[in-house]
């Protein structure tokens, strides 16, 4: 009964915290996104850069998932594993001309990100609480949904 009610709390928080993100979009950005209109700004990017920027994207999607189903299913040290995917350890992959391309801005939220990522697996190893992973996991999103709504990859 607890893992349900756990789980369905859960799942109940991430929906409400993605109607939530939809439903803060100024009046304005709805208005320009019914009517087609793109007002992020773009970056620039050749093929292997877009398909980099793209496949670390999806990794991140991939560590939410994973972090999501460890705290969901009671096993928050299992967090860590997921996390530690697209922590710091993976940005000496990063090619030096896409360095040069992105905004310093975008580069910041990035890295951020990854930091964040580190800190909850850590978090889930040592501390191993569902509440804390999850307001983690909330800042995370925040930030993957604060670049997206900013940005929009070009080219390629």
């Amino acid at each position: 009964m607890t893992r349900f009610a756990f789980s369905f709390t859960t799942m109940a928080a991430i929906s409400a915290f993605a109607i939530g993100a939809l439903a803060s979009l100024a009046p304005m950005d709805r208005a320009m996104a019914q009517q087609g209109e793109d007002a992020r700004q773009p970056i620039a990017l050749d093929a292997a850069e877009r398909a980099f920027v793209l496949a670390e994207m999806r990794a991140f999607l991939q560590s939410v998932e994973g972090i999501v189903s460890a705290v969901a299913n009671d096993r928050v040290p299992e967090a860590e594993a997921a996390a530690r995917k697209s922590g710091m350890g993976v940005m000496h992959s990063v090619p030096p001309t896409l360095r040069q391309k992105l905004p310093k801005e975008f580069m910041m939220m990035g890295h951020a990100t990854h930091q964040a990522f580190d800190m909850l697996a850590e978090d889930a190893k040592t501390i191993a609480d569902k509440a804390t992973a999850l307001k983690q996991l909330e800042q995370i999103l925040n930030t993957c949904n604060t670049c997206h709504a900013s940005y929009r990859l070009s080219g390629g």
